[in-house]
């Protein structure tokens, strides 16, 4: 995380400060593409995945649903707010930032905005997720003692 927060915040306070945001070549973004597909094909492990017919109709279904929620949710946000369609797919989109960014980028969607959702959405599972966590588990352990004590 702050291998992305790190930069990002820079680049906002340099953008509040009145500095002009610099243009990255053409060529660094397919360079940026390419890295990111790479690292992406190298975390695959082969060798972990022996169980592949088992898993597959499972991994089609859930994926197909997910890309389908966060489509509805898309158009949704479509309506409500004056943004393209393409930006709001990737502002709901589940992904990492840099790969929404990037993706945002190429398609010409609002970065800003995919960006602001996409970090809005690490700091929601960063720090409130936790919190929420520990109380639902801190409740049903309060739960599981009470019950050990009748």
């Amino acid at each position: 995380t702050p291998w992305i927060i790190g930069p990002l915040l820079t680049a906002a306070v340099m953008t509040v400060s009145g500095f002009e945001t610099p243009q990255l070549p053409p060529i660094l973004i397919i360079v940026a593409q390419l890295c990111l597909g790479v690292h992406l094909g190298l975390g695959i492990k082969i060798n972990r995945l022996a169980n592949w017919r088992t898993l597959l109709p499972f991994s089609i279904i859930s994926g197909l649903f997910i890309v389908g929620f966060a489509l509805i949710l898309a158009y949704g946000l479509h309506i409500v707010y004056p943004i393209s369609m393409t930006t709001a797919f990737l502002c709901i989109a589940p992904g990492g930032l840099p790969e929404m960014g990037v993706t945002a980028h190429t398609v010409q969607a609002d970065v800003s905005m995919v960006a602001a959702y996409q970090l809005f959405r690490v700091f929601f599972i960063l720090f409130i997720v936790p919190i929420f966590l520990r109380w639902i588990f801190g409740r049903q352990d309060a739960l599981e003692k009470a019950a050990k004590a009748l």
